[in-house]
C-alpha cells in the first residue's frame, strides 16, 4: 500500500505513440517533491507505458494499493481522466481521487461539473497544495485552509477560491524522480516557467510573470541525467527558451565544455524574436540538434492578430540563421487564427513552403480553456462559434471543436493537409515525405480515417 499514486491517461490513438517518448514533466516534479515530505507514492505514466485503454492504466493504478489518487490531464484527456477515476472507485470505492492539469488550472469549477470521478481539485503549480493534502488525510486534519484545493461535497460546488500559490525559488525543487518512471533516454526538463506574452490561442497555464532556475542548477541536473539516467536526448520544455540572454550565454557555455564528452542532443523551443546569431552558433556548439519556432501564419494581418508580436521578416531571419549555423528547425502553423480566410491560409501555405523547414507542424486551431479564443468562442465574438464542447473533440489534428465564420472547419482540415503536402512536395522532398508517413504511419492512419469523418464542403 502507497499513500499516492500520480497517473496520466494513456493514448487515444495509436497515431499517438510518436508523441510518448519521454515521462511527465510535472509528475516528475510532484513525484519528488511527495517522497521528500516523507510520502509514499507511485507512478503510473499511461502514455509513456504505452496504455491504449483506460481500464489498463486503473488496473495498474490499483495494484499499487494507494490512498489517494492525482490524475494530470490536458483538456482533450479530461474524459479519459474522469473515467480511469471512475473505474477507481467502482473497484475500490474508499480511494481518494484529485485531479489536476492544465485543463483544471483553466476550469475548476466546470470540471467538477463536468467530471463524476473525482473527490478534489488542485489549480495553480501542485507541489504545495497536494502534499498538503495528503498530510492532512492522513492525519485526520481539515483541509479547508488547503490554497488552491477545490472540493466535491454533497452541494457540488463547495471550494476554496484561490488557485495554489506559485513556486518562487525554482531551484529549491528537488530533480523529477525519474526513477519511478519506465527508462527511457530522452527527458524534460525546463529553466523557467512563465511566459510573459499574451498570444491568443494560449491558456497561459503557468502565468506570465518568469521565474527562473541558477544556471548552475540546470547543469546540475544535466549532469545527473547523463550520469544516473543515460540521458540521449533532453527537451528544453521552457515556453520560451533564451528568454534572459545573458543566463542564455551562460548555461550555453556550460553545455558546450560538458556536452563534448557525454555527446547528448537537445531540442528547445524560442520564439523568433530571441533568436541571435550569438545564440545559434553557441546552441550549435553545444549540441542542439532541434529549434522549434511558432510561425503561425503567413499572413501578416492574422499574424498581427495572433497576439505573438512578431513579423515575417523576423521569421525569414530566424529560419535562415538557424539553418545557416546547422541548426534544423522545426516551424509550426496554426489554421483558424482570427480573420483568417481561404486566402490568408494560401499565404501562409506559400511562406512554409518557402521556409522548407526540417520539420513541420500544422495545427488546426483549438480553443483551449483559459485562451482568448476559447472566451470569444463563449461569447461569439471575433467569428468564432463552437461545433462542440466535448472535450475529446479539443485536439488540433482529429478533432472539430470550433470554426470561424470565415472559414469552416472542413476547409481548415483541407487546408491542413494540404500544407503538409505542398511543403513536402514542392521542395523535391518526396522521398523524405513517403518515410516521414511510414515511420509515422500510425498517426497517417489516424489522420487519413479522420479525413474521412470530415464533411467536406
Amino acid at each position: 500500500m502507497v499513500d499516492l499514486v500520480l497517473s496520466r491517461p494513456g493514448l487515444m490513438t495509436a497515431g499517438e505513440t510518436h508523441w510518448s517518448n519521454s515521462p511527465h514533466l510535472g509528475l516528475g516534479y510532484l513525484s519528488a517533491v511527495s517522497r521528500e515530505r516523507g510520502i509514499s507514492v507511485r507512478i503510473v505514466d499511461g502514455r509513456l507505458e504505452r496504455h491504449t485503454s483506460e481500464e489498463e492504466t486503473a488496473n495498474a493504478i490499483l495494484q499499487h494499493q494507494p490512498e489517494i489518487v492525482g490524475l494530470s490531464a490536458f483538456t482533450i484527456e479530461l474524459n479519459r481522466a474522469d473515467k480511469i477515476a471512475r473505474l477507481l472507485k467502482e473497484k475500490d470505492p474508499g480511494i481518494v481521487t484529485v485531479l489536476g492539469g492544465p485543463h483544471a488550472n483553466s476550469l475548476p469549477r466546470e470540471s467538477f461539473s463536468d467530471c463524476s470521478g473525482f473527490d478534489y481539485l488542485v489549480a495553480g503549480e501542485a507541489e504545495n497544495s497536494l502534499t498538503e493534502l495528503i498530510i492532512a488525510h492522513r492525519n485526520g486534519e481539515s483541509k479547508e485552509s488547503i490554497v488552491g484545493l477545490f472540493r466535491k461535497n454533497d452541494a457540488d460546488f463547495l471550494k476554496h477560491d484561490n488557485h495554489a500559490s506559485f513556486e518562487e525559488d525554482l531551484s529549491a525543487l528537488p530533480f523529477p524522480a525519474w526513477d519511478l518512471f519506465p527508462r527511457t533516454s530522452i527527458y524534460p526538463i525546463m529553466t523557467e516557467r512563465g511566459c510573459p506574452y499574451n498570444c491568443v490561442f494560449c491558456s497561459h497555464n503557468l502565468t506570465k510573470r518568469i521565474r527562473s532556475r541558477s544556471v548552475e542548477h540546470v547543469m546540475e541536473e544535466i549532469r545527473w541525467l547523463y550520469r544516473d539516467f543515460c540521458a540521449k536526448q533532453i527537451y528544453f520544455e521552457d515556453e520560451t527558451f533564451g528568454l534572459n540572454h545573458d543566463r542564455t550565454v551562460e548555461l550555453l557555455n556550460l553545455l558546450i565544455d560538458f556536452n563534448q564528452m557525454a555527446g547528448i542532443r537537445f531540442k528547445a523551443q524560442t520564439r523568433v524574436d530571441h533568436v541571435s546569431e550569438k545564440m545559434i552558433k553557441l546552441m550549435r556548439r553545444a549540441g542542439f540538434e532541434y529549434l522549434e519556432l511558432g510561425v503561425e501564419s503567413g499572413d501578416p494581418a492574422v499574424l498581427s492578430n495572433s497576439g505573438k508580436n512578431i513579423s515575417l521578416e523576423q521569421v525569414k531571419k530566424a529560419v535562415f540563421i538557424a539553418k545557416q549555423n546547422g541548426i534544423k528547425v522545426w516551424l509550426k502553423f496554426i489554421i483558424g487564427l482570427p480573420g483568417e480566410t481561404k486566402r490568408s491560409v494560401r499565404k501562409t501555405i506559400d511562406f512554409a513552403v518557402s521556409l522548407n523547414p526540417h520539420r513541420l507542424s500544422v495545427a488546426v486551431i483549438v480553443p483551449y480553456p483559459g485562451s482568448r479564443i476559447y472566451e470569444w468562442a463563449q461569447k461569439g465574438q471575433n467569428g468564432y462559434h463552437f461545433l462542440s464542447k466535448d472535450w475529446n473533440k479539443f485536439d488540433k489534428y482529429f478533432g472539430a471543436s470550433v470554426e470561424l465564420d470565415t472559414l469552416s472547419y472542413p476547409s481548415m482540415r483541407r487546408f491542413q493537409i494540404q500544407m503538409y503536402f505542398e511543403t513536402y512536395l514542392l521542395n523535391g522532398r518526396f522521398l523524405e515525405l513517403l518515410n516521414m508517413a511510414w515511420v509515422h504511419r500510425s498517426l497517417a492512419f489516424s489522420v487519413a480515417r479522420s479525413l474521412f469523418k470530415t464533411p467536406w464542403h
